[in-house]
């Protein structure tokens, strides 16, 4: 993390469950495999790696904008849960439907 606040969510289905907050300085490593998620808690600036499945996951179900910057609420690309499945199925990238997050 650069600055803002992520809560990360980890469970390896075998006994390993973890949630903690990334703050500035902050970093995590999820293994291949592992069920996870996150949300913004604060916003500010994230610098990511991820394997080149995860990437090309996003280039499937993202759309080019010519528009510099955030977009307004309006104009924001949210694609239906069933094309992220889709493209997640072709780039290694699998949905657990029903997952209960927890604290």
């Amino acid at each position: 993390m650069l600055e803002g606040a992520i809560r990360l969510w980890m469970d390896d289905g075998t006994g390993f469950r973890e949630t903690r907050i990334l703050e500035a300085g902050g970093f995590g490593f999820v293994p291949k495999g592992t069920i996870h998620s996150y949300r913004i808690e604060k916003t500010g600036r994230i610098f990511g790696v991820t394997s080149a499945p995860f990437t090309d996951f996003f280039r499937a179900v993202g759309r080019p904008t010519d528009i510099p910057g955030i977009p307004e609420p309006d104009r924001f690309h949210i694609p239906s849960f069933a094309q992220m499945a889709a493209a997640g199925a072709e780039h290694d990238v699998n949905f657990v439907d029903g997952y209960e997050l927890f604290d």
